[in-house]
C-alpha cells in the first residue's frame, strides 16, 4: 500500500521532464548564452543555454559574454542535455564540455544571471547551484556584477528589448492583418477588374486609354 501511496505521489509532482542528448562540435557563437552545434549527420541546431540569461550584444558585457563563452566551448566537441525547444525552435539544453556544466560556468564568471522565470525547468540541483553562482558572483562582483548601476542597466535594457519585441509581435498578430483586410474590404470588384486589366495592358494600349 505504501509503494503505491508512494508511486502516486511521484506521479502528481512536477518534475521537469527526462533529458535527450545530442552530440556535435560548437561551429559559431551567437552571443552569451547561444550556440550552433554541428552533429555528425552534419544537422546543425541552434542552442539556447538553459537557466541562464546573458547580456545582448548591445548591452554592457555583452561582447565578453560572448568571448568568454567562445572561450569554454568554441570549436569544441559538446554534448548537450534538453527537453525542449523554445518558440523560435531552438533547443533549449545544458551544454557540457569535459564534464562542466558550462551554463553553470557563465553564471560563476558573472557572465550570466540565473534565470529564475524558467528556474521550475530546472532540476532542483542545477537550480540551487545556479543561484548560489548568481549570489557568489554579486558577493565577489565579478564580471557584470562589478558594478550594480551596470547590472541594472543591463536587467532594464533587457526589459525593454523584451517589451519592443513583443509589440512588434503584436503589431504583426493583430493589427496587420486587421489593416490587409480593411483595405482589401475597400477595394470593390470593378476597381479591381480594372486594375488588372490595366496592368495587363501593353504600354502603348494603356496610354492611349489613359488619354481618352
Amino acid at each position: 500500500m505504501n509503494k503505491i501511496i508512494t508511486l502516486l505521489f511521484c506521479l502528481i509532482l512536477p518534475f521537469p521532464a527526462l533529458a535527450d542528448t545530442l552530440t556535435g562540435k560548437v561551429i559559431k557563437i551567437t552571443d552569451g548564452d547561444t550556440a550552433h552545434v554541428l552533429q555528425k549527420d552534419h544537422t546543425k541546431e541552434k542552442i539556447r543555454l538553459a537557466g541562464i540569461d546573458a547580456p545582448e550584444r548591445k548591452q554592457p558585457y555583452g561582447k565578453k559574454a560572448k568571448h568568454y563563452l567562445a572561450s569554454l566551448i568554441g570549436n569544441k566537441f559538446v554534448s548537450v542535455e534538453y527537453s525542449k525547444r523554445d518558440r523560435y525552435g531552438r533547443i533549449v539544453g545544458k551544454i557540457i564540455h569535459n564534464a562542466l556544466d558550462v551554463n553553470l560556468e557563465m553564471v560563476k564568471a558573472g557572465y550570466a544571471w540565473h534565470y529564475k522565470k524558467y528556474q521550475k525547468e530546472q532540476l532542483a540541483d542545477d537550480r540551487l547551484s545556479y543561484r548560489v553562482a548568481e549570489n557568489s558572483a554579486r558577493l565577489h562582483k565579478v564580471g557584470l556584477f562589478q558594478n550594480e548601476a551596470v547590472d541594472e542597466r543591463n536587467q532594464r535594457m533587457a526589459f525593454q528589448y523584451t517589451r519592443k519585441w513583443m509589440k512588434m509581435v503584436l503589431f504583426t498578430v493583430k493589427v496587420l492583418p486587421l489593416a490587409m483586410f480593411m483595405t482589401l474590404k475597400n477595394v470593390t470588384p470593378y476597381s479591381l477588374e480594372t486594375k488588372v486589366h490595366c496592368m495587363r495592358m501593353p504600354p502603348i494600349a494603356q496610354k492611349k486609354r489613359e488619354r481618352h
